[in-house]
């Protein structure tokens, strides 16, 4: 007795309507993202009123995002092709898979070092002041880049897993284990990718924003607390002086009338100016803190396309919905500029300013956009 067992069929995205759907949307990415990311660097470059510690990373998160969209056009023209991709010119495919397998890590990093950013100037000033400097900041983002190149190209060139076309997804990327003449190499490529990519930038981005999050919290009842004490010294219950301590009403009159006129005249003056100064700094943290809040909506959004992609890859029989989660994951890279120019005022006006080609309204102009105007 002879028993017949039916050899598994290896998934191939073959339905030709559905692979030009998925390039329809890398169009999509293609062209806002292009566009998107390209307006983010250029309104950076152009006003020094944008030029902060800060967008030096949102910066290096533009550009990783506009190379995603610039090499997906290679994609595009796999998805629509009827055959695979020609073996002359296989390396392009490659290039272009290893690029974008190496973005996706530049900026899962970079989204990470923004949240560490943002929890260092708000909670450790002084510790910002020592770190952020120009030639720290050119080595952190040089390691932003090094360290994702050695996730992803790096194990290819030793041999781990492959880069190139996958006739299994029609893509360029990483090829499937079917598709190459060693074993198991696409699982371990697979593994260092996500473990070196993932893990440790959530953690620090979670760390730091939950940081931010109490640290606000716990700042904010010491405000009130202020207030409070504020409200008292008004009703005569106490009188603020210098030391930020505070003198009875009683003690005050047994000084006498000429002594009591004169501390008073001192604590409502000492008053106004530590009131002053705390509005000063409230205002500056609520700034700050308005600027950290529309970067960690930049996160969820990046984590919300991410998600998708992330439960196919821990589910074997995924594959039929893998080339859609792929193009979620990448239309995250035409978002971030839309979210710069809904939540940031000062982005969307320069973004207008460059669209309508208004040069001399843009504020406070960088030296190349005044080498530019001069040169017209």
């Amino acid at each position: 007795m002879f028993i017949m067992v039916e050899a598994e069929e290896t998934f191939v995205f073959e339905s030709y309507p559905q692979r030009v759907i998925i390039a329809v949307l890398f169009i999509v990415v293609f062209v806002l993202g292009t566009t998107g990311n390209s307006l983010t660097i250029f309104a950076v470059i152009l006003s020094r009123k944008l030029q902060s510690v800060t967008n030096v990373f949102v910066i290096n998160l533009a550009v990783a995002d506009l190379l995603t969209c610039i090499t997906i056009s290679f994609n595009i023209v796999a998805m629509l092709r009827t055959s695979d991709w020609p073996a002359a010119s296989h390396w392009t495919c490659s290039m272009a898979g290893g690029l974008l397998l190496m973005c996706i890590g530049v900026s899962v990093y970079t989204l990470a070092t923004i949240a560490l950013n943002r929890y260092i100037l708000i909670t450790k000033m002084s510790l910002f002041r020592k770190i952020y400097k120009p030639p720290l900041i050119a080595v952190w983002v040089a390691l932003l880049w090094f360290i994702p190149f050695c996730i992803t190209i790096l194990p290819a060139i030793f041999g781990l897993g492959a880069l190139g076309y996958n006739p299994k997804y029609k893509t360029c990327s990483d090829i499937s284990d079917e598709y190459l003449p060693h074993i198991n190499s696409t699982e371990a490529f697979d593994f260092i990718q996500v473990a070196g990519i993932i893990p440790i930038p959530l953690f620090v981005i979670f760390f730091s924003y939950l940081s931010i999050i109490l640290y606000v919290r716990k700042n904010a009842k010491n405000l009130l607390q202020y207030k409070a004490d504020r409200t008292k010294s008004m009703y005569g219950e106490s009188t603020v002086n210098t030391e930020v301590s505070t003198i009875s009403t009683s003690d005050t009159l047994e000084k006498g009338k000429a002594a009591n006129v004169s501390l008073e005249m001192t604590g409502d003056r000492t008053s106004k100016v530590i009131t002053l100064d705390t509005k000063r700094r409230s205002t500056v943290s609520k700034r700050e803190i308005q600027v950290t809040k529309n970067l960690f909506i930049v996160f969820c959004v990046f984590l919300i396309c991410l998600i998708p992609y992330s439960i196919c890859l821990a589910y074997d029989d995924s594959d039929p919905v893998i080339p859609y989660a792929a193009a979620i994951l990448f239309f995250n890279s035409c978002l971030n500029p839309v979210i710069y120019a809904t939540r940031f005022p000062n982005f969307k006006k320069i973004f207008l300013l460059i669209l309508k080609c208004k040069w001399d309204k843009i504020p406070e102009p960088s030296s190349l956009l005044l080498r530019f105007r001069g040169s017209k």
